[in-house]
């Protein structure tokens, strides 16, 4: 209860496993039960406490008896609603527990959390705690728990005393394979990660600014790495270069800054291991002669021209950011490159040819275009029978403009799985009807339209009536000309016809608008 009586919001307990229900029930009990007792009176509370320290026994043991490892998701949403619920006691009751009971609350939750806390749980992902207080307790409790951790998501903004308590704990973390820790990382825990996490396969630092040159000669030591990220840390373009040249099975780059004096700093003819490329350049004969085995690669602000990276057989994705489409002559390299890619992402890309998309990305499976500038179509060389139309099984449209009419294009498409647009005028009423028609969309799964000012009510009830694979459909909020009152006729509707289908009102933030 609060000061008027009111109890505490109780968690929503989401329906999973029958260890995730346990945790969340008795965490939620526990909490509420100390907070109700503190509002009463300090010996109410203290025999709270002795209350709740034999119901975390009984937890502790039944805990224990459950077969942890077949839900590790379910275990880890558990344990983060046990951590909003100690955040939400932790804050309620700091008003009415005195200066000297302090201890005895940071020892009930220290106990709450350590019969919680599961020996056998392989990944805690604490980026979401931002409470000081509770972040003490996890790294108090870690060497309960660190048998089994090997992937760690560490919270970006940790105080200088519990930074310090982290540090001192991760000599436990002897399993650790994955390892996050963005924005506040330094020197000295990734000298200690790398000391005592030998296993390390994965490690993303970026963003951290208190991790600079000194400590390259420890990231050398991991020498299982795959996969490093400290993009906009204070590494030097020489101490990357050495990471590169020094890390045998380094599979990625990701650079904020131009990439050419690091690869022309490395000191290997090639670095076979590398498969994923994020950064900028000048030279592109830099990364086809250096990383041969690129299937993942993303430039930005490109100037210069791309067909040196038509030696690049092994690429899958291609990601263009900020560039002229013909300046970088990229309908020449999708001619030599395009027989391959799966998937082809274009942001801010100005000139595009349409046509030479379609004719040269024959196995392209995903499509994604934002505040880009399409070209009409040239109609002397466009194939409607291309094996383009036939293997795109996704499509997302971000502020698509230019003179192209894109019902000539998008009607040839027939097997879309995935269709996403956000913000484009020219998806109205008379071209969603023409796909449902043409059957287009015959096997979409999702549609997603966001910001489209000329879809009504008529346009998003054909949908729903005539797409019997539809799963998702969103965001009907982020239509203007659809009113609340329509959206309830909407979804009446598809209890109706489509009870599995899942209608979205407002954008989901696990799903990118790009």
């Amino acid at each position: 209860m609060n000061g008027e009586g009111e109890e505490i919001p109780a968690m929503n307990i989401h329906e999973g496993s029958a260890i995730e229900t346990m945790i969340i029930e008795y965490g939620t009990s526990w909490t509420r039960r100390l907070y109700q007792a503190v509002r009463v009176g300090r010996e109410e509370w203290l025999q709270a406490i002795k209350t709740v320290k034999e119901s975390c026994k009984k937890c502790r043991y039944l805990i224990g008896t459950q077969e942890v490892e077949q839900d590790q998701a379910g275990v880890t949403r558990a344990i983060n609603a046990f951590v909003r619920d100690v955040v939400r006691y932790n804050n309620a009751v700091q008003e009415v527990i005195i200066h000297k009971d302090q201890s005895i609350h940071r020892e009930i939750c220290l106990y709450m959390f350590q019969s919680i806390l599961i020996p056998f749980v392989t990944e805690y992902d604490l980026r979401p705690v931002y409470s000081d207080f509770v972040q003490e307790l996890i790294f108090v409790s870690l060497p309960c728990v660190c048998i089994a951790i090997s992937r760690l998501f560490v919270p970006r903004k940790i105080n200088d005393s519990n930074l310090e308590l982290f540090a001192s704990k991760i000599q436990v973390l002897t399993a650790l394979e994955t390892f996050h820790f963005e924005h506040g990382c330094t020197n000295l825990v990734t000298a200690k990660i790398a000391l005592y996490c030998c296993r390390l396969k994965e490690v993303c630092l970026r963003f951290s600014k208190r991790v600079d040159d000194e400590c390259v000669d420890d990231l050398l030591r991991l020498r299982a790495l795959e996969i490093l990220d400290i993009s906009g840390t204070s590494i030097s373009d020489e101490g990357y270069s050495k990471l590169l040249s020094g890390l045998p099975r380094i599979q990625n780059i990701v650079w904020p800054g131009c990439m050419d004096s690091v690869l022309a700093s490395v000191t290997l003819d090639k670095i076979h291991s590398l498969q994923r490329f994020s950064g900028e350049i000048s030279d592109p004969l830099l990364i086809a002669n250096i990383c041969p085995n690129i299937t993942h690669l993303t430039l930005s602000g490109v100037k210069c021209n791309l067909t040196p990276l038509k030696e690049l057989d092994k690429l899958v994705h291609l990601s263009l950011k900020n560039c002229n489409y013909r300046d970088v002559c990229l309908s020449e390299l999708l001619e030599a490159i395009g027989r391959h890619l799966v998937t082809l992402e274009l942001i801010g890309i100005s000139k595009i040819n349409t046509t030479s998309l379609i004719n040269n990305l024959p196995l392209l499976e995903k499509l994604k275009l934002s505040s880009s500038e399409l070209l009409p179509l040239n109609q002397n060389t466009f194939n409607p029978a291309a094996p383009h139309f036939i293997n795109v099984k996704e499509i997302k449209l971000h502020s698509v403009m230019g003179n192209i009419k894109l019902n000539e294009v998008l009607t040839w498409y027939n097997d879309l799985h995935i269709f996403h647009a956000f913000s484009v005028d020219s998806i109205d009423d008379s071209l969603v009807h023409y796909l449902v028609r043409c059957g287009v969309l015959q096997n979409a799964s999702m549609l997603i339209v966001d910001d489209c000012q000329r879809l009504s009510f008529e346009a998003i009830r054909c949908v729903i009536e005539n797409c019997k694979c539809l799963t998702y459909l969103g965001n009907l909020g982020m239509l203007p000309s659809i009113s609340k009152d329509e959206i309830g006729e909407l979804k009446l509707l598809a209890q109706e016809k489509r009870p599995s289908l899942e209608i979205r009102i407002v954008r989901d933030p696990e799903i990118s608008i790009f």
